[in-house]
């Protein structure tokens, strides 16, 4: 419940074989003992957030690829983007190196 804002940085080890996915707050369906679930659409997973006032479901994560994102968690904000994603914890991309 208390408001903060702390950066964070992901790196993909250089030379991995396997890429990966980073999820903010979405949509996307997945399985879970054999029925269909939307586990990141919930105010757990941040509003995965970019530069130009939009948002992103997830960002593709290869070999030697770096993302820095600034975490934000203000229960007062009460804006949204594209109707039904929150501000009020948001995931902002503030630099990516792929």
């Amino acid at each position: 419940s208390t408001p903060f804002c702390i950066e964070f940085i992901v790196v993909a080890d250089l030379n991995s074989q396997n890429g990966f996915n980073i999820y903010g707050r979405c949509k996307k369906e997945v399985t879970v003992n054999g029925a269909k679930q939307t586990p990141y659409f919930t105010d757990e997973y941040p509003t995965m957030t970019h530069w130009n006032n939009g948002r992103y479901d997830n960002l593709k994560m290869g070999a030697g690829d770096a993302v820095t994102f600034l975490l934000v968690y203000d229960p007062n904000k009460t804006g949204v983007l594209d109707t039904s994603y929150t501000l009020m914890y948001t995931a902002r991309i503030i630099n990516r190196q792929n």
